[in-house]
């Protein structure tokens, strides 16, 4: 009885450790439209977050993301795929990237990407380790409507193309 506990007690130690994540994502949306062209060039992000699922950015947001793998291999060259969802995933951009000598992570960015869903692939040795879904949507305050405008404020109501009156709707 006691070498059925034992060996139970192994198997779920083993399965527990053939499980775990093979690395760390983090990711730190920023809109760069704010800087300058100096500070854009010299603009280094340092403090990611990890995104509980589902993990979306606005449309306007420069992405950028850490990959910290769980056994890092320097000297080997990492392949970075972005996919797009469209009918399946179409493969949008493909970067190879080394881990620097001074850290055990892969940072990069994308910026401009179409609403839509993606897939951020991570692969070394021609074989993928990791991936991350997320989302690219519209701007959030891009479609919301001021409900606490007046109606009759004929200054807000001309030049405002999302303006919804409900007065108008309603008969």
């Amino acid at each position: 009885m006691l070498k059925k506990g034992i060996i139970v007690i192994f198997f779920i130690l083993f399965a527990q450790s053939c499980s775990s994540k093979p690395g760390i994502f983090a990711f730190f949306p920023v809109d760069m439209s704010v800087l300058t062209a100096e500070q854009k060039i010299w603009f280094q992000p340092s403090d990611f977050r990890r995104f509980r699922d589902p993990i979306y950015f606005e449309k306007h947001h420069t992405v950028w993301y850490a990959y910290k793998p769980d056994s890092p291999k320097h000297g080997k060259t990492y392949a970075i795929s972005l996919l797009k969802k469209s009918l399946g995933y179409i493969e949008v951009d493909i970067r190879n990237q080394a881990l620097k000598k001074s850290t055990d992570y892969l940072v990069d960015r994308y910026d401009n990407l179409e609403t839509g869903f993606y897939k951020l692939k991570i692969a070394v040795d021609n074989k993928v380790i990791d991936f991350v879904n997320f989302e690219i949507v519209e701007s959030a305050d891009k479609h919301v409507i001021n409900y606490e405008l007046s109606v009759d404020d004929s200054e807000n109501t001309e030049n405002n193309e999302d303006y919804d009156d409900i007065r108008a709707l309603s008969d």
